[in-house]
C-alpha cells in the first residue's frame, strides 16, 4: 500500500456504501460516548475511572475513526453525494449557536 488514498480505495472497493454508512454511525455514536465521557469527569459526576489524558486521546481516536468511515464512504460515491462540510451551513450553524448564547445572556440580565 503506498498511501492513505490507497488504503481508502482498498477498504470502499471491499465495502459497499451501506456497510461504510453502517461505519459512519458507529463511529459517530462512539465519538458521542467519548465526548459523555469527558462531560463526566469535567462535571466531577459519574466518575469514569480515567484521567483527563486518556479521555480526551478517546475523544481524538473516535473523531478520527469517524473521519475516516466519511473519507471511505466519499471513495464510493460521487463527489454531489459524498459527505463534506458545507462552509455555508458551517458558518450559518456557528453564528446561531452564538446568536443564542448572547440571547439567553439578555434573558439573564
Amino acid at each position: 500500500m503506498d498511501t492513505t488514498r490507497d488504503a481508502l480505495k482498498l477498504i470502499a472497493n471491499n465495502l459497499d456504501k451501506k456497510v461504510l454508512l453502517m461505519s459512519v454511525a458507529e463511529e459517530a455514536t462512539e465519538l458521542a460516548q467519548a465526548a459523555i465521557k469527558l462531560s463526566r469527569f469535567y462535571d466531577g459526576t459519574n466518575p469514569t475511572g480515567n484521567d483527563i489524558l486518556d479521555l480526551i486521546y478517546d475523544l481524538r481516536e473516535e473523531y478520527t475513526d469517524l473521519v475516516i468511515a466519511i473519507q471511505a464512504y466519499n471513495n464510493t460515491t460521487k463527489i454531489d453525494n459524498s459527505i463534506e462540510l458545507d462552509i455555508d451551513i458551517y458558518h450559518d450553524k456557528i453564528a446561531r449557536w452564538a446568536s443564542r448564547l448572547i440571547q439567553s445572556e439578555k434573558e439573564k440580565a
